[in-house]
């Protein structure tokens, strides 16, 4: 288990460094497979072949036209002013900078999409001026309210599979895990967001707020169609996302700063839509050395408490392959014949919420990388700000075992 070892752990610190400084993400993550079928036996020619048969798949090419649809919208919902306008317009609403703030990747949050916490950001940045945030908080801000609803919604892929891996309902899942979320988005609030109110209590009279809320699902229709559609109709996400590309050309073009032509050319961040090939391509060097599967194996036979399994497992797996599903397809049909039923839905918690823990904070985490990238933010920096919401979340999550094992 030795020789495994040092190879993922050489190829992901290398990630780690070329990305922490600011290499483009798809260049580090393809630099780190290179290193690592190399140093796991593969050898130059089959290293290749699999990085090459990972780029053209069905999968990676899915998840790049996604990107380049992200990316493309996001650009046009800037140069449209479309997001100014909707913003504005949530600011009204709410009466609260710190609210929207919370608000706005919350409901990006809905977008089951790798990568979609880079719609949020520029959103994200543009209310932290009001607060005066540093870019650092407001990368946090960015994650953390993003994903803190993956552990209740209903409709996250993640929660779905570990569910149903677990034999109960996705509801009872949700259920058990709310005491999680409500802790970790308190908080998340307390620790970013409490402070001083920065508009008037008073707010706009009715008239006004019917027009905000009329401006808010006008100008957002692009952004609200490319959530809605997906999670209310499941529709593919790459068609939701052409749909709302389109309705916001439609909308914007009008505008003096709207060029269709210049958008379709220059509007695709195509560093972004690398990186999501790229992350195919390190998951399947990851599969074809059976890295990931001798290294399971080997704790499990060195007799390792089925309790520190539960915990550390998912989070190796999560943190090393920044995949939450890749971890729960493993570590859940192993880990819970090991236990009574009646402590199962006990440890489907902790082996979800680790899993969680450590996909949020991995290096290869790809809405975590593209929030570093848009902010400007060494992940150091980000580390720091997540240390009370995170702390928070370990300790509710240790009580609550506790109290359901005792």
């Amino acid at each position: 288990m030795l020789v495994p070892s040092i190879g993922l752990l050489v190829s992901f610190t290398l990630i780690a460094i070329l990305a922490n400084r600011r290499l483009p993400l798809g260049l580090a993550m393809l630099a780190g497979s290179i290193v690592l079928g190399l140093t796991l036996g593969l050898g130059p020619a089959r290293t290749f072949i699999v990085i090459g048969n990972a780029l053209v798949s069905p999968i990676a090419r899915g998840l790049m036209v996604v990107m380049a649809l992200i990316t493309l919208l996001n650009r046009i919902l800037q140069r449209s002013d479309l997001l100014r306008d909707m913003l504005g317009a949530l600011t009204g609403l709410l009466r609260d900078d710190r609210l929207s703030l919370a608000a706005i990747p919350s409901l990006v949050g809905l977008l089951p999409a790798p990568g979609a916490a880079v719609i949020a950001a520029p959103l994200v940045d543009a209310m932290g001026d009001s607060l005066s945030l540093t870019p650092a908080r407001r990368a946090a801000i960015n994650i953390i309210f993003r994903h803190a609803w993956f552990l209740i919604f209903p409709f996250a892929p993640s929660l779905i599979l570990a569910a149903q891996l677990a034999d109960m309902s996705v509801y009872r899942l949700a259920g058990l895990q709310l005491p999680l979320a409500v802790t970790f988005l308190a908080a998340g609030y307390l620790r970013y967001l409490y402070g001083p109110r920065t508009l008037p209590v008073q707010g706009p009279d009715r008239s006004a707020r019917v027009r905000m809320l009329g401006t808010f699902l006008f100008r957002g229709s692009p952004l609200l169609l490319g959530l809605i559609l997906p999670v209310g109709f499941r529709m593919p996400i790459s068609s939701s996302l052409a749909i709302a590309v389109l309705l916001a050309i439609f909308l914007g073009w009008r505008h003096p700063r709207f060029r269709v032509s210049r958008l379709l050319r220059d509007g695709v961040d195509w560093w972004l839509v690398l990186a999501m090939g790229a992350v195919i391509a390190f998951r399947d060097v990851l599969a074809e050395t059976a890295v990931v599967t001798v290294l399971v194996d080997g704790l499990v036979d060195g007799g390792l408490p089925v309790m520190a399994m539960a915990a550390g497992l998912p989070f190796l797996i999560s943190f090393v392959s920044a995949s939450q599903n890749a971890s729960i397809a493993i570590t859940y049909p192993l880990l819970l014949p090991l236990v009574a039923p009646e402590a199962g839905p006990a440890v489907a918690v902790l082996v979800f919420t680790s899993s969680f823990f450590a996909y949020l904070i991995s290096p290869l985490h790809l809405c975590q990388v593209l929030t570093v990238e848009y902010f400007k933010v060494r992940l150091s920096a980000l580390y720091r700000e997540y240390l009370v919401p995170l702390a928070a979340l370990a300790l509710s999550l240790a009580i609550l075992t506790w109290l359901r094992l005792a």
